[in-house]
């Protein structure tokens, strides 16, 4: 078996001092004469300035900013020639005899048969018609769909 040793056979060392309450007290509180100021710190103090709105270089720093916005975005689209582009790719759908033919039919059903002529032919108040339909198919596409967000990459 080994030999072991009991806590309370080990010597004490009595040479520690004493800590003195005093000590205590400076050590936890430092007071304010043992702080030492760094001379190498620079102090910044803040420029003071009065701004007014309508100032004339801030105009013109935007107008420029706004010329080279232009300047770098050629190949973006506008939102009047996307506009352009949905009502041409409408038209040229409407154009078409077959299509014409479809909404016609439909057209007579809903409006009566005053919207043909007697040799079949589409009458006055039918292209009336016919046109009111286009421009509300043009309506509601534009009031559904965000045609602001498309991106056409050149």
């Amino acid at each position: 078996m080994e030999k072991t040793t009991n806590i309370s056979e080990l010597p004490i060392k009595s040479n520690i001092p004493t800590i003195n309450s005093s000590e205590m007290e400076d050590k936890i509180q430092p007071s304010p004469n043992q702080f030492t100021i760094d001379e190498n710190v620079l102090h910044a103090t803040p420029k003071k300035g009065v701004r007014f709105e309508d100032e004339q270089p801030h105009n013109v720093e935007l107008n420029q900013n706004k010329q080279i916005k232009k300047e770098k975005d050629i190949f973006t689209i506008s939102n009047e020639l996307k506009l352009i582009a949905l009502a041409s790719l409408l038209f040229f759908i409407f154009i078409d005899n077959k299509f014409k033919i479809y909404i016609i039919n439909i057209l007579m059903q809903v409006f009566g048969s005053f919207v043909k002529t007697e040799t079949g032919g589409t009458s006055k108040i039918g292209n009336l018609f016919y046109s009111i339909t286009f421009g509300l198919v043009l309506y509601l596409f534009t009031s559904f769909i965000d045609y602001t967000t498309l991106q056409f990459d050149f």
